[in-house]
Formats: structure tokens, C-alpha cells, sequence
């Protein structure tokens, strides 16, 4: 009876030993996702608004009533949506931009002989899509953008010598190549993020026909810098 009483001691001895020990090795095993420490990520697509000012500067030529220039600086926001990938520290992302602009200037009056017109340039929409190529430290994202943009401009032509009557009103949508940069935090814990940004926009030459044969031509560009908030989705 001795042999039987030692060999059950021997097992429950080791049954012990080896639920000791497995106890001991599920104890050091952390449970997902707790504790552990993970490295932000901008991959993802983003929704979000934006605020500023914007300015242009447009020179205008014509045969009837000689060349000026105008510079006007006025309020814009909008929304703006894309994606980001990040490759190790690199960002690559694409977004798109529209916002409402109330940019408006009029001169007294343009050169010519007799003063004969009075322009009034106003500024009413503007969308841009772009590639924004970033690097990241951490939370923070510094990026440069280029891509191409659009503004849709209103102009009006007057004749103080007609008691400021408008003798035309058009409209017309402008585009051209857009290079700009900026800044990018994201709120620890959040899925919000903050910018800063700067865009330029150069577009091309643009006829206005006043009165065959009689035309206006603008040469502008325009300038916006911008804050703005994403919602990261």
C-alpha cells in the first residue's frame, strides 16, 4: 500500500507544480490592447471646415480705357474632405476644397482719357483639389500640396460719366495651378485634428467682352490662408 499512496502523492504534487506554473505564465500575458502603448496612424479618410482670408491682386488691360491694377483681401470658409496614407513616416493624401469668398474692389476710376469706366471685381467661390505629400512626428503632420484650382468671379464695368449706370455684368470661372503648405495637429485621445495652411492659386488670363469690339482682360491670382479643424473617420 506503501507504493500506491507515494505514486498519488507524486502525481497531485505535480498536478500542483504545473497549474502553478501555467497560473504564473497567464499572469504575465497582458490582455489585448491594454497597457499597450500604439504608434499614431493618419491613414484614414477626414471630413472637415475651414476659415480665412483671401486676396488677389488682377491687372486689368484694355485698348479703350489703358491698364490698372487692383488688390482686394476679404473673407472666406468652406469645407474640405480627402485621405491620408502614411508610409512609415511619410503621408500621402489627397483632398478637395470649396469655399465661399467675399473678396469685393472697386477704383474710383481707370486710367484713360476721359475716365470713361469704373471696374468692380468680386470674388464669389473657389475649389481646389489636391496631393498633399507630408511628414509626420507623431501627431503632427507637415505637408506640402499642389494640384489645381477654380474661382468663379463676378465683374462689373461703370461709367461715372453715365451716373455709375453698369454697363456690363459677367460672370465667369477661372482656373490654374495650385501649389500651398501647412501644418497639421491632432488632439491626443481624439479623433480631431487642426491646420494651418497657405494655398496659391495662378490662373489664366481672362476676356471680358464689353462691347465688340471692346474688351477687358484680367490677369489674376489669389492667395488664401486658411485654419481649419478635420473630423478623422
Amino acid at each position: 500500500m506503501k507504493l500506491p499512496l507515494k505514486a498519488i502523492a507524486l502525481v497531485v504534487c505535480s498536478s500542483s507544480y504545473i497549474v502553478t506554473a501555467r497560473a504564473a505564465d497567464l499572469s504575465v500575458v497582458p490582455y489585448p490592447g491594454y497597457g499597450a502603448s500604439t504608434a499614431f496612424s493618419w491613414t484614414g479618410p477626414y471630413l472637415g471646415y475651414n476659415l480665412g482670408a483671401g486676396w488677389n491682386t488682377q491687372r486689368f488691360s484694355s485698348a479703350f480705357a489703358g491698364d490698372w491694377n487692383t488688390t482686394n483681401i476679404g473673407f472666406m470658409g468652406g469645407i474640405q474632405g480627402g485621405y491620408n496614407y502614411q508610409i512609415t513616416s511619410f503621408v500621402i493624401g489627397i483632398e478637395g476644397e470649396a469655399d465661399f469668398i467675399s473678396a469685393s474692389r472697386s477704383i474710383s476710376s481707370a486710367p484713360g482719357p476721359v475716365n470713361i469706366i469704373r471696374p468692380t471685381g468680386q470674388w464669389n467661390w473657389a475649389a481646389t483639389v489636391g496631393v498633399r505629400l507630408g511628414y509626420t512626428f507623431d501627431n503632427v503632420l507637415v505637408f506640402g500640396k499642389f494640384g489645381y484650382g477654380w474661382v468663379t468671379q463676378t465683374l462689373a464695368l461703370s461709367s461715372p460719366l453715365a451716373l455709375d449706370v453698369t454697363t456690363t455684368f459677367v460672370s465667369s470661372t477661372n482656373g490654374g495651378g495650385l501649389i500651398g503648405a501647412g501644418i497639421e495637429y491632432a488632439f491626443p485621445g481624439s479623433a480631431w485634428t487642426a491646420k494651418l495652411e497657405y494655398d496659391y492659386v495662378v490662373m489664366a488670363n481672362r476676356k471680358f467682352v464689353v462691347s465688340v469690339p471692346n474688351t477687358v482682360t484680367v490677369s489674376p491670382n489669389l492667395q488664401m490662408l486658411k485654419i481649419g479643424m478635420n473630423f478623422r473617420m
